[in-house]
């Protein structure tokens, strides 16, 4: 991944470009303010992403107003992004919004057994968690482990993130 003056530099390059031709540029805006949230978040820095990731979701809304087909799955990203800094901070109501958003965009766009459905599904099962619904929680992510194992293989990440988040939840119980 790229560090973080690069993700700066990339996104104010495109916030240029923007500014002479949005319909063409709005979209890689998007996605590197996501990925520059990503990084800001890593580093906890978490107001700054959380600033940035309204930003990459925004624009990825209006995006997919216009052609859902094409922006869909980023505005999914974004939201999978959004949802999992609103849990850090305990804004777990609004991160489970977003999380349940993402979850229906990518099973809509992506089918539901996509390795991005996965992720979401899992992201939404862990939020559950943390809400303490302990009991919709751990079929979420029993299902998505089991899914994740047949589609994915035992050892893929998505896998493996699954089997920690529903052991951590079996752990509580």
């Amino acid at each position: 991944m790229k560090n973080l003056q690069d993700l700066e530099e990339e996104v104010r390059r495109y916030r240029e470009l923007v500014a002479s031709a949005p319909e063409k540029h709005k979209p890689d805006l998007a996605s590197s303010l996501n990925n520059l949230a990503v990084r800001l978040a890593e580093m906890g820095r978490r107001e700054e992403a959380l600033e940035t990731s309204h930003e990459a979701t925004t624009i990825y809304r209006n995006l997919a107003e216009k052609v859902p087909e094409a922006y869909m799955p980023g505005l999914a990203s974004t939201l999978d992004n959004l949802a999992n800094l609103h849990a850090n901070q305990g804004q777990l109501s609004r991160a489970e919004s977003e999380a349940l958003e993402a979850l229906n965009i990518r099973e809509r766009y992506l089918g539901k057994e996509s390795k991005a459905t996965l992720a979401s599904r899992s992201n939404l099962g862990s939020i559950l968690r943390d809400l303490g619904r302990l009991d919709e929680a751990e079929r979420m992510l029993q299902k998505t482990l089991d899914d994740s194992q047949r589609i994915l293989g035992p050892d893929h990440p998505t896998t493996l993130i699954s089997q920690d988040r529903l052991a951590r939840l079996l752990e509580r119980q």
